[in-house]
C-alpha cells in the first residue's frame, strides 16, 4: 500500500510517501522546502523555497519584495500583500508553497500523490483553503 501526505509546516514543508512501511520525505533535496516565500511588488511573481530564507534579511531590507514567512499563522486571515499587479492572499502564498513542493515531488514521478494529498488537505482544511499548484504563481487577485 501507498499513502502520500504534505507536512504543510509553519518553518518548513515536506511531502512524505508511505509504501510498505517506509517512508520517504520529499522537500528540496535533502532537506524540508522552506515555508518563506518573496513576491516582487513590481511584477507580482513568487519564489520559494531554500534560496528566499538564504537571502531573506537582503530581500526584506531591499524594499522591492514583499517577504512571507509563517504563513501558517495568518491563514484564515484577511491580511494581503499589494503588488502593481493585483494582491496576493494567504492562500495564494500557501499555494505557491505547495506548487514548489510539487515540483520538487514531480522530479521522482509521483504527481498522482502529491495531487491526491492536496486534494485531501482540502477536505480538512475546509473550504477556506483554496489553493492550486496548477495556478500560474504570479496569478494574483485584482485589486
Amino acid at each position: 500500500m501507498t499513502a502520500f501526505g504534505i507536512d504543510f509546516g509553519t518553518t518548513n514543508s515536506a511531502a512524505v510517501e508511505l509504501h510498505d512501511a517506509t517512508f520517504r520525505e520529499y522537500g528540496y533535496g535533502e532537506r524540508p522546502l522552506p515555508s518563506i516565500v518573496k513576491i516582487d511588488i513590481a511584477t507580482g511573481k513568487a519564489e520559494a523555497g531554500p534560496g528566499v530564507r538564504e537571502r531573506q534579511l537582503e530581500l526584506e531590507q531591499d524594499g522591492r519584495f514583499h517577504v512571507i514567512r509563517s504563513i501558517k499563522t495568518i491563514l484564515d486571515s484577511e491580511k494581503h500583500w499589494r503588488t502593481e499587479r493585483g494582491r496576493w492572499t494567504p492562500a495564494m502564498v500557501t499555494g505557491e508553497i505547495l506548487r514548489t513542493l510539487s515540483n520538487q515531488v514531480r522530479q521522482f514521478g509521483l504527481e498522482d500523490g502529491i495531487r491526491s494529498a492536496r486534494l485531501a488537505s482540502r477536505s480538512v482544511c475546509g473550504p477556506r483553503l483554496l489553493v492550486s499548484c496548477e495556478r500560474p504563481p504570479h496569478w494574483p487577485v485584482s485589486m
